[in-house]
């Protein structure tokens, strides 16, 4: 177990380790690493009992994975790289090097590779440091939003559908600004507090953009 209490002393040579490790993550999160310091599996709002358990099968699966892998199991090392690339601990030009042909991918690893690959492009594409950057990032994907690719975890969704009514808005696109929030609504839709705000600042904005059309 690796408690990191946050000291703010200015120097503090382990300030940002955890950090360094995992990246940017909500808070609190939960990590599993191996003895390696490796992350296996991380959990970040959801923390019932049954997704704890799930970690830790995930945890187990990634371990054992990993050991066959360095015994030059092809199938093994598939598996961890596309995990790897799923936590963000790898990148997809690194992942694509490691795994080279994929023909021999199963039907599940295809489908998580490509979850894998557009989340990455989702992380990447939607935190530009400027206003050119994020409109660009914006574009992009309201592209793969228009070659119908579709985000599924929590982290992603956010992100992928804000950008892409970013763009319609831009382009004066109804359709795809309303699907956009139709898509956040029905993940986000029954909470409070910031959301209620949220979905008040788009919905208003939809309005105007529906005004404008006619």
């Amino acid at each position: 177990m690796y408690c990191k209490i946050v000291s703010r002393v200015e120097g503090d040579v382990n300030e940002n380790q955890l950090g360094k490790l995992v990246g940017r993550q909500a808070y609190p999160t939960v990590l599993l690493l191996d003895s390696d310091g490796e992350v296996l599996g991380k959990l970040g709002s959801t923390r019932t009992v049954d997704a704890l358990r799930g970690l830790g099968r995930k945890g187990e699966a990634f371990a054992r994975f990993k050991k066959l892998a360095e015994e030059g199991d092809r199938n093994a090392m598939i598996e961890v790289t596309i995990s790897r690339l799923e936590m963000k601990s790898t990148t997809v030009e690194d992942a694509t090097k490691k795994v080279g042909d994929r023909d021999d991918f199963t039907e599940k690893q295809k489908k998580r590779w490509a979850q894998a690959e557009l989340s990455n492009k989702i992380q990447l594409w939607g935190r530009g440091r400027d206003a050119n950057e994020r409109a660009d990032g914006a574009r992009k994907l309201y592209d793969l939003y228009k070659e119908g690719q579709r985000p599924v975890t929590d982290s992603d969704v956010l992100r992928f559908w804000t950008c892409v009514m970013a763009h319609a808005e831009s382009i004066r696109d109804v359709e795809g600004y309303e699907k956009g929030l139709e898509e956040v609504r029905e993940r986000y839709g029954k909470r409070t507090g910031y959301w209620k705000k949220w979905f008040a600042k788009h919905e208003s904005k939809l309005k105007r953009l529906k005004e404008t059309e006619k």
